[in-house]
């Protein structure tokens, strides 16, 4: 298995924890390249964003719809294993449900856990007939785009304010997901957790037509802590227009988690 993982090394020296950022269904590890792998070089971060197997420039394509999310977390240890120092794992949407799972499994490994618009606990499943009702053909545009058919629905994904060109540039890199983590993240994910088990952010946004707000709370609920919730940023927060506030509020949890190993600003 050959795992794509970008490294943007820290512009200053490594002065705080380094990151380790997990995309979501349909994407890559090339869509954290513009805004956060900078921003977060900037403030004294060894960033490292993962392409999990079939996606990006990583192997395994061939397969996509056999993997699962036991293969995903098994990529995230993959790339942890190749990081100098504990990161903090920074996973949005589908990947913020492997790095649930990662920080479950290994929470000796995991420094601190940011889930970006994350998959709950307890699953999409309570979110299927909000978007079967308010979204119906996106979601068949979706379905018809993942057997290799139509167009990927940029509207259910994308801001309204991120620009035509920028949405169109987005949406030919984006690929199919795998059948079988499509299924898996409708289901509950992982047992509801008394606590989390490294320090936590959950952040989210009134405007997401993937992972609402309720979802947002119900991740934030399930671990006891509060959710941060963001007006105006689309699910795809990386590349949102408003993807500083996404990354300010980030960057903040991480200084005040470890304030002592954090670059001044």
């Amino acid at each position: 298995m050959s795992l794509e993982v970008i490294h943007r090394p820290s512009a200053t020296g490594a002065t705080g924890a380094p990151l380790l950022f997990v995309h979501g269904s349909y994407h890559g590890a090339w869509c954290w390249e513009e805004h956060f792998l900078p921003y977060f070089a900037e403030r004294g971060h060894d960033c490292h964003a993962v392409s999990l197997r079939g996606h990006g420039g990583s192997s395994g394509r061939d397969r996509l719809h056999d993997l699962t999310l036991d293969d995903y977390v098994a990529d995230v240890v993959e790339a942890m294993s190749q990081i100098d120092g504990t990161p903090v794992l920074v996973g949005h949407s589908m990947g913020g449900a492997v790095a649930q799972l990662v920080a479950r499994d290994h929470p000796e490994a995991v420094a601190g856990l940011a889930l970006l618009n994350s998959v709950p606990p307890a699953g999409l499943g309570p979110e299927s007939l909000r978007l079967i009702f308010r979204h119906f053909r996106d979601l068949r545009a979706l379905r018809a785009f993942n057997k290799g058919a139509g167009a990927f629905p940029t509207r259910l994904f994308y801001s309204d304010a991120l620009p035509e060109a920028e949405r169109a540039a987005v949406a030919a890199r984006v690929q199919p997901e795998s059948d079988k983590v499509n299924y898996a993240v409708n289901k509950r994910v992982l047992a509801a957790p008394s606590a989390p088990p490294v320090p936590l952010l959950v952040l989210g946004s009134t405007a997401d037509r993937v992972v609402s707000a309720r979802s947002v709370q119900a991740t934030a609920k399930a671990y006891g802590t509060e959710p941060v919730l963001l007006d105006g940023v689309g699910h795809l927060s990386m590349l949102d227009p408003r993807w500083r506030a996404v990354a300010d509020r980030t960057h903040a949890f991480l200084k005040a988690m470890a304030p002592a190993q954090e670059a001044p600003k």
